[in-house]
């Protein structure tokens, strides 16, 4: 929409996302959801539709120039993944994606990360890059680090169950938001079980008590994890 009016307002897409593109600009974006239930096997049970206006307008962003060796390595990245790996065959991905919980303290962006723009830190910035790449990777296996709990309930996880997978997220042991994901596409894999471990559990066993105190030693309890 271009104004409050609404008689200029424009359907650009319908489903559960949209990226806005350059035609955008200048205007603002318009969202509306409806709720619905299944009801048995084909009828839909329709809450009232909720409407939301951005209260800015869309624009380019002004460090897309200053990160023009960044979009050049995600383009390249992203054309040696253009096409799935066909059947045997499958892709595995890593990706460490850098926890909210690590980024938004005065001491995480004046001593861990000073040499990075704080407007990079922001998860909202992030997170939309982060779905973009992971995407564009096409793998069949993705192991995770750091991923936060409220990024894998509320937006990781639905995007890629969206996209034909879904996956499973263990936490760190103690006060910790974050921890480490399995995710793997529907079509070629299933999950049959699965074990979480927590390395001061496993440790602390009587087959590893060299290692249990060589860490307590070197680091004491924060060798724990």
């Amino acid at each position: 929409v271009a104004d409050e009016s609404w008689s200029s307002a424009v359907l650009v897409g319908s489903g559960p996302w949209y990226t806005p593109t350059e035609q955008d600009e200048g205007s603002r974006i318009a969202v509306e959801c409806t709720p619905f239930r299944m009801v048995g096997q084909q009828e839909k049970a329709m809450g009232m539709p909720f409407l939301a206006v951005s209260k800015q307008t869309v624009r380019r962003c002004a460090r897309a120039q200053a990160t023009g060796q960044v979009a050049a390595y995600l383009s390249s990245r992203q054309a040696f993944c253009a096409e799935a790996v066909p059947s045997p065959g499958f892709r595995v991905m890593s990706y460490n994606l850098l926890a909210d919980c690590y980024t938004g303290t005065s001491f995480a962006e004046e001593v861990l990360f000073s040499y990075c723009n704080r407007e990079f830190l922001c998860g909202q910035y992030r997170k939309q890059l982060l779905l973009q790449d992971i995407l564009s990777s096409r793998a069949d296996l993705m192991g995770f680090q750091e991923m936060g709990r409220s990024f894998f309930r509320r937006h990781f996880g639905p995007v890629l169950l969206h996209h034909g997978y879904d996956g499973i997220l263990v936490e760190k042991t103690g006060n910790v938001r974050e921890g480490v994901a399995l995710v793997w596409r529907t079509q070629r894999f299933r999950l049959v079980t699965h074990v979480a471990l927590s390395v001061s559990e496993v440790i602390e066993k009587e087959a590893h008590k060299e290692l249990h105190k060589a860490l307590e030693e070197q680091y004491g309890e924060s060798g724990k994890a």
